[in-house]
């Protein structure tokens, strides 16, 4: 088992880190003894959380420069190894000793690249982090973005989904992880972030075709979803 030296907190308050000479607000959920540091959509995924989540971890949520009133001047100068530098900035100001890391889609793939880099991290939640879903994996998740999203989520993400329109085989590794990879991060903000900076942040990630292709459209598709979920219920304590 782990722990964390941080010290003990109230629930739900307020916290803040500085980067760059910027102040960015990190929100804090529950009181349990293990420390949870969720990266991106810091205030979408907390309201998912259950009370015996909250009761289990301590989760510091911030979405960073991804939220339209602490957006970048020149977000175009961001790499995915930039982006995981900052966080791992953010978890030593928040004197995170042990913790895990939680991203949602995208920065699934975000909080892998923290873990590589950061000795403090004991364990890594990827929640819906894969380029092909079957049926019951988009009803979930658009059943839970649509109730709790905000406007400019939801403005982005219908952009994103006319471009999901152009991809005959979903579940072709190329194929899906060339549109993941180019259109996901428009996803990460509450404002439209330009194809410039996306080509910048996801440079040098290069995913395994194989795997990816092995994983996400043969072993995950055939997972089924409420079946898994009612499982991590159990395991997370959802």
């Amino acid at each position: 088992m782990f722990s964390s030296s941080t010290s003990p907190l109230k629930k739900n308050s307020i916290q803040t880190v500085s980067l760059n000479h910027q102040k960015y607000p990190v929100r804090v959920e529950g009181y349990g003894p293990f420390v949870c540091f969720s990266i991106g959509t810091g205030t979408l995924i907390p309201n998912m959380l259950s009370e015996r989540f909250k009761e289990t971890f301590t989760v510091y949520a911030t979405d960073l420069y991804w939220d339209q009133d602490y957006k970048l001047p020149h977000p175009e100068t961001l790499t995915i190894e930039q982006i995981a530098l900052d966080l791992q900035f953010v978890a030593q100001q928040l004197e995170l000793k042990k913790y895990i890391i939680m991203g949602h889609s995208c920065f699934g793939i975000v909080a892998l690249e923290v873990a590589k880099r950061d000795p403090h991290v004991q364990g890594v939640m990827m929640i819906a982090s894969c380029p092909a879903w079957n049926e019951e994996t988009w009803k979930f998740t658009k059943d839970y973005f649509d109730k709790h999203a905000d406007a400019g989520r939801k403005a982005n993400n219908e952009k994103r989904h006319a471009h999901y329109e152009l991809v005959k085989k979903p579940t072709d590794s190329e194929i899906s992880l060339t549109v993941y990879t180019r259109d996901s991060a428009k996803y990460w903000a509450n404002y439209e972030i330009d194809d410039k900076t996306i080509e910048n942040v996801w440079r040098g990630l290069v995913p395994d075709d194989v795997i990816v292709n092995h994983f996400f459209a043969r072993f995950y598709p055939s997972i089924p979803l409420r079946t898994a979920l009612r499982k991590s219920a159990v395991l997370f304590c959802f």
